[in-house]
């Protein structure tokens, strides 16, 4: 399975987040760069493992596999952070034991906020932020992304002040429908990043993406599962 353009958009998207956050305080927002194309020539050969029916299945994250920070090289030559330690981040969290997962509203969210709610005293980089909300994606869609994960760009001037980010969600799917029956939908959310030091004090301006995320079941009772992002 090739790297889908979405699932590049959104590894890029999300360290862009992150650099942005790190701005000095009062100084002018700087903007996200555009979503970069699909590259063809340098995309990781991948070889699929299993069929579309496994995509309900739960992709564990890797985030609690290492206590040290490192450094590795992807199939293109490009620098990756791999896991840093295990915890939890200071912003509050969803409980993955609470989530509804036949609410495809509640996945949405509980992924949207877990992705983008690093803490740099136990990542190693956003990456870990990603990895964390990875339980929530078809098998598919988390191994796409794990390949694809940069380096994060300014995490050391994160670290440095300590940074962490508060998100919060709001659900903006036009028609505000959650579908009990059926096995596929779409939901639009919201997501806004403040990012503070140790202190809780607000690290430059706040970030907000719409992402938007369309989940699949196998059947009405299976757990919903996203199996692609688009981010603007």
């Amino acid at each position: 399975m090739e790297l889908t353009h979405s699932s590049r958009r959104t590894a890029v998207l999300l360290a862009a987040a992150i650099t942005t956050a790190g701005c000095t305080q009062g100084s002018a927002p700087t903007q996200s760069p555009a979503p970069t194309a699909p590259r063809t020539s340098d995309a990781p050969a991948r070889t699929p493992s299993s069929s579309t029916s496994s995509t309900t299945g739960k992709h564990e994250s890797s985030s609690t596999t290492s206590s040290k920070d490192k450094t590795s090289t992807t199939a293109t030559g490009r620098p990756k952070v791999t896991a840093g330690e295990s915890g939890s981040p200071r912003a509050d969290q969803p409980d993955p034991e609470s989530v509804n997962e036949r609410n495809a509203a509640a996945v949405a969210n509980a992924y949207a906020r877990t992705a983008y709610t690093f803490d740099t005293s136990i990542d190693a980089s956003a990456n870990d932020a990603q990895r964390r909300a990875a339980r929530w994606l078809t098998e598919d869609l988390a191994d796409s992304l794990e390949e694809d994960l940069p380096a994060t760009t300014g995490w050391d001037r994160l670290k440095k002040q300590g940074a962490w980010a508060e998100v919060t969600v709001t659900d903006v799917t036009p028609d505000g429908s959650d579908p009990r029956n059926g096995t596929t939908t779409s939901r639009l959310q919201q997501v806004k990043i403040t990012t503070r030091d140790k202190d809780g004090k607000r690290i430059g301006s706040h970030q907000t993406l719409t992402l938007d995320l369309s989940l699949t079941r196998d059947d009405p009772n299976d757990p919903w599962r996203i199996r692609d992002i688009q981010t603007y």
